[in-house]
């Protein structure tokens, strides 16, 4: 088995929605956000599904063989294709390097039951605290200015705060999310589909992303046989739809793994810290802990909505309680670290192989 990475390069200002609608009206901005690693996996099963002759037209089949629908599924469900990421890049073209969401635990005091906006369960002599589907944030919570300069580490940051947390984390290390593209807010005008008129008040704003040269977002993926090796590396040059209608990236491929130069420091004493690098969809039992490891403390930041639209069956898709990227779960009676880094934590399936919940486990815990 092969791990290649496959990054994106936008030829185009894209935008990536929340879970917001357009009609919100002036008074309420329709963010962009960081994709979700649904986005980038529809993107990339797309293009293998072209490049296979995949006429979408034949549904649900598309046309694809009993082997390409094994790997890439159909219009029934996924198939075995297993995407990590997205992550933010850098140096597409020469050496890519992954940019890294900050650890949400900076700004929060180890004693304290509610951190910022961060949520902290203490442990309870012979009870193991539960997390519920839904998390039970704070009417008020205390804001605290987070210093842009905290948004992404590079990789020696990454290293060093898995290693010792943010205390061995240099501030070369640490950068703003504008070393890599520009936030750019467009306005937009709804109509009315029945009277096709403008409709009354139905301005709405759009956040929307440009990145810089040589930045942009990259996955990794790993290939079975020759046959996927070869589907994989005829996209190196491909442009492929991402990040809005009519809008195009370039894909650049290697053989070099995304992750592959992320040291990963031992966890000798049981402890152990997971660090999300990609949101993390909560199942309807809330968050799975390994058997036999207890939660000993959780930063997040705020609640994150996922949702998105069912083409098939013309519909919205129902909204999902998520961690967002940069959350830090501490775990204690941890036996296996490497068993922790393939952890699911009780998503669906077609949420974890789509990159949902991607963790760097660190040895280090305060």
């Amino acid at each position: 088995m092969t791990a290649f990475t496959l990054a994106f390069e936008p030829l185009d200002l894209l935008m990536f929605r929340d879970h917001r609608p357009f009609d919100a009206g002036l008074s309420v901005n329709a963010k962009g956000r960081m994709p979700s690693p649904g986005t980038l996996y529809g993107a990339v099963r797309s293009a293998l599904m072209r490049r296979a002759g995949a006429d979408f037209r034949q549904y649900p089949d598309f046309g694809l063989t009993f082997d390409v629908r094994g790997w890439l599924g159909d219009g029934r469900g996924p198939g075995s294709l297993r995407l990590r990421g997205p992550l933010l890049v850098r140096g597409i073209g020469e050496a890519i390097e992954p940019v890294f969401p900050a650890p949400q635990d900076h700004a929060m005091p180890l004693r304290v039951a509610w951190a910022g906006q961060g949520l902290r369960f203490p442990s309870e002599e012979g009870s193991s605290p539960v997390l519920g589907s839904r998390i039970p944030w704070p009417r008020e919570p205390w804001r605290f200015n987070k210093a842009s300069s905290l948004d992404l580490l590079d990789l020696a940051g990454a290293q060093a705060w898995l290693a010792g947390g943010w205390g061995a984390v240099a501030e070369d290390n640490q950068h703003e999310r504008d070393a890599l593209l520009e936030s750019e807010i467009r306005i937009g005008i709804a109509r009315d589909t029945s009277r096709r008129v403008v409709a009354e008040s139905m301005f709405y704003r759009v956040e929307k992303w440009r990145f810089h040269k040589g930045c942009g977002l990259a996955v990794e993926v790993d290939a079975r046989d020759e046959a996927q090796e070869q589907a994989l590396l005829a996209l190196d040059g491909a442009q492929v739809p991402l990040g809005g209608k009519g809008h195009l990236a370039r894909v650049a491929v290697t053989t070099a793994p995304l992750l592959g130069r992320v040291q990963r420091p031992l966890c000798t004493d049981g402890r152990a810290r997971a660090w999300l690098l990609t949101p993390l969809v909560l199942g309807e039992d809330g968050l799975a802990l390994p058997p036999g490891c207890t939660l000993s403390a959780l930063f997040t930041t705020d609640e994150l909505p996922t949702g998105g639209f069912d083409i098939a069956r013309r519909r919205p898709r129902s909204l999902h309680a998520t961690l967002p990227a940069g959350t830090v779960i501490d775990l204690e009676g941890v036996d296996d670290p490497a068993a922790l880094a393939r952890w699911t934590w009780g998503q669906a399936p077609h949420h974890a192989c789509a990159g949902h919940g991607l963790t760097l486990i660190g040895g280090w815990t305060p």
